[in-house]
């Protein structure tokens, strides 16, 4: 995980060529669908950065270190952690919706804290730059529904 967010960190995303990802949905059905409000604007602004992402996913992949699998399982298990935690025994899709933003926040923040805790965290990498890295790799396994649920077809 660490890995991921140094070397997302690191570079200038503008600069990295997108590889396109094909979602069953658009960003706002996610969102809608989930009644997302707090982190609807950061959805909505970092997810234009997927491509980018699965470029370096691929590249990550062509390295042959296969981090893009183990970071989005990481994710995932983040998430049913959250739901646990947050939603207890009531795991209905409407207690998903009523408590979306503070599972999206919890995931969030237990993303950070993996990364600072991590021994492959690069400590001089400023905090905004791992900030936005941790919100862009949120936002894409949004989109990758490994938080919150898929909007019905």
């Amino acid at each position: 995980m660490a890995d991921v967010i140094n070397r997302i960190s690191g570079i200038d995303l503008d600069e990295v060529t997108d590889e396109p990802v094909i979602n069953s949905f658009s960003v706002e059905d996610k969102i809608s669908y989930n009644d997302v409000v707090e982190s609807r604007s950061i959805i909505q602004e970092y997810s234009g950065y997927q491509g980018k992402i699965n470029a370096l996913y691929s590249e990550f992949e062509r390295a042959g270190n296969g981090r893009k699998t183990s970071l989005l399982r990481n994710v995932k298990s983040t998430y049913l952690e959250a739901k646990g935690k947050i939603l207890g025994d009531d795991q209905s899709f409407n207690n998903v919706r009523a408590h979306a933003d503070q599972l999206i926040e919890y995931v969030k923040r237990r993303l950070h804290e993996q990364v600072d805790a991590s021994l492959n965290n690069d400590s001089a990498l400023p905090y905004e730059d791992v900030e936005f890295a941790v919100s862009i790799v949120m936002v894409d396994s949004f989109m990758r529904c490994k938080i919150l649920e898929e909007p019905n077809k």
